[in-house]
């Protein structure tokens, strides 16, 4: 009686768990009950497998079950999928499986099975300067291009730790140190972030006309020079929310030349800014995989303060920003995506240089990557409706050794989109004329994703005033 109950467990739980990409050891059998599912059962073993570099405190850090717990079965599953989903969103891992063994009719052992990242990477640096890739094509300037090597290290000691050097040359020289510690105490709560580096430049944007940024270059000298110093703090009381405060100090000169074209490039007349910035954040992330997200939402809101008052010349702003985004699984093959995001800023003058809103790495609407919209403040809106044409599947390439490459996950997404943007301009708005007014873009894409957080977005898109182009883009829209 108690082998025929306990096989009718594993069939059903066999069953349930495969809806959710996870495994059991099951057998098949005629019988049913339907109160399996309810069934209670005793956690009493939690096997790591496979992390051979990872330390089993920071892989325990991401389960939502722990051995001695007391679960019903359909509670546990989805206890599992979450952590499954917490584990890879790490990013310490290629893929991870979990296994559930029954030993017993109320007992289970939970096995985890993973496949560490490759971790140190001494990467080339090929960048290009403008602002996004489509930019850069329309003059494919080999002369607006970065050059150098990234020293990066995840994982760094088993703890999750990330370091990372660069060195960059061509059209900016920097060199770079950051450095995460996600956990310092023994709860593993607090964690600190430390980072610092410095550039030089031959070339500055030094003001906005049409929506155009307009740049002066010498190539006999460096005509600004900047440095950056901070501090992180971070609190992660629970997996999915995450408070941080943080103060940097910042250091930034210009020629005198920029200064003649632009009066009010920094505070007027000025060729030096220096600040420290103070400021706190507050984020909350239930996304399912953070580069690609399909299920989920996404949650932060930042105040930061520009200027303490401790510096000459020092700007003196504070503004608040926010970004929501939420994910939805229509079926296994469709999903929808909408998100919004907005920035309200201070009443205090701010400079060019100081004055950012859309047209700046992922803040953009579509259709629009060619335009850069300054101003206080901003609303960005986005919608995507998508079709997986390859839902993720998994290729092997045997001739190469290491399963940390050899294994390689990828999906492919047909996805069409309507975003819309306004930006409040009170400064700069005269010869910039998509400020003040509502921006609206949308297009079809094609998105391939892979391992590594590899992202390959291909879209088509059109803009109000009816311009259309092919765009390219390495991160997800949403």
């Amino acid at each position: 009686m108690i082998d025929g109950r306990l096989s009718t467990l594993k069939l059903l739980f066999f069953l349930f768990l495969s809806l959710h990409g996870l495994s059991v050891n099951a057998f098949s059998l005629d019988e049913s009950d339907e109160d399996s599912l309810r069934h209670k059962v005793v956690i009493s073993n939690v096997r790591l497998v496979g992390n051979k570099v990872t330390h089993p405190r920071i892989i325990n850090r991401e389960l939502i079950f722990m051995k001695g717990d007391t679960l019903t079965l359909d509670l546990l599953t989805g206890m599992i999928n979450r952590s499954k989903e917490n584990l890879m969103n790490t990013q310490l891992f290629n893929f991870v499986d979990i296994e559930v063994l029954f030993d017993g009719p109320d007992r289970v052992d939970i096995i985890i099975l993973m496949t560490e990242r490759w971790y140190i990477f001494p990467i080339p640096i090929f960048e290009v300067v403008d602002r996004n890739f489509n930019e850069w094509w329309k003059t494919r300037s080999i002369a607006r291009t970065i050059y150098g090597v990234l020293i990066k290290w995840e994982n760094f000691r088993g703890r999750n730790e990330s370091l990372r050097i660069s060195l960059r040359f061509g059209y900016t020289e920097s060199f770079s140190i950051y450095y995460n510690i996600p956990y310092l105490n023994q709860n593993q709560t607090n964690g600190i972030t430390l980072y610092t580096g410095m550039s030089r430049n031959h070339e500055v944007p030094y003001t906005l006309v049409g929506n155009q940024i307009l740049y002066y270059r010498d190539l006999d000298s460096y005509i600004k020079h900047d440095f950056l110093g901070g501090i992180r703090f971070n609190h992660r009381a629970v997996i999915h929310t995450t408070t941080s405060v943080f103060t940097e100090f910042r250091s930034n000169t210009v020629a005198d030349t920029i200064v003649a074209l632009n009066e009010n490039f920094f505070h007027p007349g000025e060729r030096k800014q220096q600040f420290i910035n103070l400021g706190a954040q507050y984020k909350r992330d239930y996304r399912d995989f953070v580069e690609y997200p399909l299920k989920g939402y996404y949650f932060d809101v930042e105040v930061v303060k520009q200027g303490l008052g401790v510096i000459k010349n020092e700007p003196d702003n504070i503004y608040i920003s926010s970004n929501y985004r939420k994910y939805f699984e229509l079926s296994r093959r469709w999903h929808f995506a909408a998100g919004i995001k907005g920035k309200v800023t201070g009443l205090n003058y701010l400079s060019f240089y100081n004055t950012r809103a859309l047209g700046y790495n992922a803040d953009f609407v579509r259709g629009y990557e060619y335009y850069v919209i300054n101003g206080q403040n901003f609303v960005l809106m986005k919608s995507n409706i998508k079709f997986s044409i390859l839902p993720q599947k998994v290729f092997r390439a045997d001739y190469i050794p290491s399963e940390k490459f050899s294994i390689i996950p990828f999906s492919i997404h047909l996805n069409g989109y309507v975003d819309a943007g306004y930006v409040r301009d009170r400064d700069y708005a005269l010869h910039n004329p998509l400020a003040n007014s509502w921006l609206l873009g949308y297009g079809l894409g094609l998105d391939f994703v892979t391992y590594y957080n590899i992202i390959i977005r291909t879209e088509y898109s059109v803009n109000k005033m009816g311009e259309n182009g092919l765009f390219i883009h390495f991160a997800a829209p949403i």
